[in-house]
This record gives structure tokens, sequence and C-alpha cells, in this order.
């Protein structure tokens, strides 16, 4: 919720990126998790989103537009009021040994009408579509296993008005995340969440704001045609509501100081997870900085309250291939609360030269979890984007993440808690010609996770026959890309894409899982 504040002095500053942040999002999104892959360049402080939207460099889609680098707005509004795109591709995949074959259609929506000053303005910035397929070797999570429909997150409908020193946001922001049953690297889960929320702010000075800023979260499976004696609906059953109030002060034309709090009230459908109350205090710092760079700062403390769980009982007699969560116990065993914490977060961006520009994030926080009550994380990532020669750039990046798990190291110990530490980087090449633009790209990921050996053989099994059936172990990957675009009429561009994943699983001697994808794509902008 912290991406809106409401529309303070400090919240419309210039990004120092400028048109380098589309190129640099791009390299970021190498290998980025897909409902068809089984990638591990994912974020694990941010497995509690349900919308899908856990890449490793991004603090999730908080936002109201789905716009990035790698979902690009159709064009300006205008004076026509609204700007669209219509996006075909047609893709082959093989993975864990079978070939199949896909036909997606999206489109793309933004549009704007009213005044913020008169009567309001509504805005639409969406972006959505479907997957088709017709192979029986893959299932996707509708339609008797050969559709799935998807809505990405961000997608969303909002009104905004002002009225002297007092302005009202209202929106409504739908993301639909699919799956499939090759896709491995979360148990199968589908997500329909909807967020209703609304922002309303007062200027009570010409340099201080106040903000409050209201938000439910309503989250369920959708399309399970399959495995639903699994109990997966249980992963994606719940309501989550917050309310954040800040209070910021315009200090000077480059320092934005404030304050902020919130609570949320997170209530699960299902008794396998705990329902729990949410909580955080602090301060925050945005600040244009004199060699044409940006800083933003926040630190405070948190806590996190969940109800007990009742006695567990695990039930799981192998060997089971790819047995879910609910079907080897009847609840997370996690009984552990967050006591007061600490919490900070910093992002550095800006321009190092002419040609060179950079962004730096850290930050140290607890979030939502999966599979227990909550994860804590470290995290610090780089990216650089360089300008190399006329309509040649290169993309870098590095990124590192320390998660611990509640009831991992003290307290009562969770059944399926962990630790993991996962690194890697990336790096993304392109060329322009003229309408041809090449790209080549690479990313190396590997994550290292162990989990408390003391209370795995409770169900009467030892540490290494539990290692197979849940997400433990030691895993790499690589990922390599290449895609040829040309630009055909002013409206209209093609692209042949091609992605090669290689994942191996350390614990495992011999076990090795490729995927490659071959995708030809036309998108249509009218």
């Amino acid at each position: 919720m912290r991406e809106m504040h409401g529309r303070h002095q400090g919240g419309d500053a210039e990004d120092p990126l400028g048109e380098d942040r589309v190129l640099m999002e791009q390299m970021q999104a190498m290998g980025a998790p897909h409902y068809l892959n089984n990638s591990l360049f994912s974020s694990v402080r941010r497995q509690g989103d349900l919308t899908g939207f856990q890449g490793l460099f991004s603090p999730g889609h908080g936002g109201l537009s789905p716009w990035s680098g790698t979902v690009v707005r159709p064009g300006d509004v205008g004076e026509s009021g609204y700007a669209a795109s219509l996006d075909q591709a047609f893709e082959w995949n093989r993975m864990a040994g079978n070939d199949f074959y896909l036909s997606t259609t999206s489109l793309s929506v933004a549009a704007a009408t009213g005044d913020i000053h008169g009567n309001g303005r509504l805005a639409l910035n969406a972006a959505g579509g479907v997957s088709l397929t017709e192979d029986d070797d893959l299932l996707l999570s509708s339609a008797d296993g050969h559709a799935a429909w998807f809505l990405l997150p961000g997608s969303s409908l909002t009104y905004d008005v002002q009225r002297g020193p007092w302005s009202l946001t209202l929106y409504d922001r739908l993301s639909a995340r699919p799956g499939s049953i090759l896709s491995v690297n979360t148990f199968f889960q589908t997500a329909l969440q909807n967020d209703l929320g609304l922002v309303l702010s007062r200027e009570i000075t010409s340099s201080v704001t106040a903000a409050f800023n209201y938000n439910w979260a309503s989250s369920q499976p959708y399309g399970n045609k399959f495995r639903s004696g699994y109990g997966l609906q249980s992963y994606s059953e719940r309501d989550l509501h917050s309310i954040l109030l800040s209070l910021s002060w315009q200090a000077s034309s480059r320092l934005l100081l404030g304050l902020e709090g919130g609570r949320s009230w997170n209530d699960q459908e299902s008794e396998f997870y705990a329902d729990g109350r949410l909580w955080h205090a602090g301060g925050f710092a945005e600040a244009r900085l004199p060699w044409r760079h940006q800083l933003r700062l926040t630190a405070g403390v948190q806590g996190m309250s969940f109800e007990e769980p009742p006695p567990q009982f695990i039930f799981l007699s192998p060997p089971l291939v790819d047995p879910t969560p609910a079907f080897i116990t009847n609840n997370t065993g996690d009984g552990n609360d967050l006591s007061t914490s600490p919490a900070y977060s910093l992002t550095l961006r800006g321009r190092l030269t002419e040609r060179l520009v950079h962004e730096l994030s850290a930050g140290y926080e607890a979030s939502l979890a999966q599979l227990t009550n909550y994860v804590q994380s470290h995290y610090v990532n780089e990216s650089v984007q360089a300008d190399l020669w006329r309509g040649a750039t290169l993309g870098l990046g590095g990124f590192y993440e320390w998660a611990e798990s509640s009831g991992y190291s003290g307290g009562s110990y969770a059944f399926f808690a962990n630790q993991v530490s996962r690194y890697g980087g990336m790096a993304r090449f392109q060329q322009n010609l003229g309408d041809v633009t090449v790209a080549v790209g690479w990313g190396y990921a590997k994550s290292l996770t162990s989990s408390d050996s003391r209370y795995l053989p409770r169900g009467g099994y030892s540490a290494d026959d539990v290692r197979g059936w849940l997400p433990y172990g030691d895993q790499e990957q690589q990922v390599v890309s290449a895609s040829l675009s040309w630009r055909c009429h002013p409206r209209s561009t093609v692209r042949l894409a091609w992605e090669y994943l290689n994942s191996r699983l350390r614990d495992v001697p011999g076990w090795q899982a490729s995927q490659s994808r071959v995708q030809l794509g036309m998108r249509f902008t009218f």
C-alpha cells in the first residue's frame, strides 16, 4: 500500500532513469516467474502475494497500472481518450519431456475521461487475455484443462476527484493468476484477487498533507478443474483488510519527510492456515540528491499475531508423486507470532554518467508466507543500464536474498519451515537497427534451502524421506534468451523469441530439468 500515499508533492517526482527504465525492467525480468515455467528468479519474501508478481527486483505491483518494461503501455491516450493494443502469440514449449503448443491472445487498454478538478476523472488501465491449448500433455487451470485466462496485476479502474484541499481516489484492482499442471515452481495454485480501496488526502498547509488509505483484497481460486481432492483451494481463499495513515511534509523542493502507520486483518477461509493481525509504524523520506539521484528511505517497526493452530496430524503415506501440503498434514503447525521487529528499506536510483544509470535497493522486512505464518528477509539488488554505442544498450543486474520462515529457529517448530539463501545475476544486450531490434539475455540463480531436521521426522519419516516431497534442497538454474523484433508498420510489430531454462536439484544426483520455448508474436496498436 505504500505506493498509494495519496497525491502529495513528492509523489510525482520525475524518474531520473528516464527512458532507460523500460530497458532496465526488461533485463530484470529475465527468467521471471510465469505460470508455465519453474523459474527460481522469484522473491521468497513476496510469496504471500497471490497475484503472482514475485519478481526479485520489484516489491510487487502495488500501483494502479500494469505497465512496465515487459508490459508496454499501448500508447498515449491523446484527444481520443483511449489507446489499445492487441497481442497474438503462437508458442511451442518443451518441458518435462513433453511438447505442447499454445495460442495466447491479450488486449491492453489505457483510457481516461473527465477532469480531476471538475466532476472527476475516470481511468482504465488493464492488460489480460487467454491461453488456449488442445494438447493433452498440458493441463491449464480452466475449461477442462484447455484454457487459462489471466489479468495482469495492477489492472484497475480508478476515479479521481479534487475539491480544494481534499482529494479522493477510488479504485477497483483485479488480477487473475492461472496455473498449469506442469508448473512446478509452486504447488498448483490459481488466484483471482480483487482489491477495492480508497485514498483520501487533505492538504493541511501548502507543505503538509495527511492521507487515509483503505484496501480490501479478496482472493479465491478459479477454474480449478482437476486435483480438487488435494484441497488446493485453501491456498487462495482469504480476505485481507488494510488501513494506512500517513502524514507528509514537503520540507523543501528536494526533500519530503513523513510518518506512517498501518494495520491489517488477514482472514483465511481454510483451517489449514491461521488468521492473523499485522501492524507497522515508522517514517519515510524521499530526497532528490544534487548528483541526479533519488533516495527513498523507510524505517520503523512491525509485528504480527496469529491464532493458535489446532492439534496437527501428519497422514502422509509414501510413496507419492508431488504431494500437496494439505495432503501431508491438516495445518501448518505454526503457532508463532512476530514480536516488535525492526524493518527498513532503501532505494537509490539515478545517473552515474550521461550513458550510465543504476538502481540499488536493500531492506529487511517480515511478510505473510504461504506455508508458515510469516517470513523474515534481508535483500539487496543492484541494476545497471549502459548506452554502449548508437542503438546498443547493455543491462546488468545482481541480487541476494536471505529468508527464514517462522518456526525455523525458535518457538514452535512449523512443519514447512525452512531457511533460504538465493542469489544470482543477469545480463541483457539489445541492438536497434532501424525498425529491427535484436536482443540476447542470460541469467543465473542459485537457491540454498535447509529445513529443521529436528522437526521433519515427526511424522515417522527421516529428513531424507521428506526432502523428496517438500520444497527443500539446493537448486540452481540458468536461463538464456534471444529475440528478434521488426516494426513492419507504425502500428504493428512482429517478434520471434526463444527462451531456454535449465534447472538442477543438487541434493538428488542426476536430477535435471530443462524447458525450451519458441514464440512468434504480433502486436497491433489502435
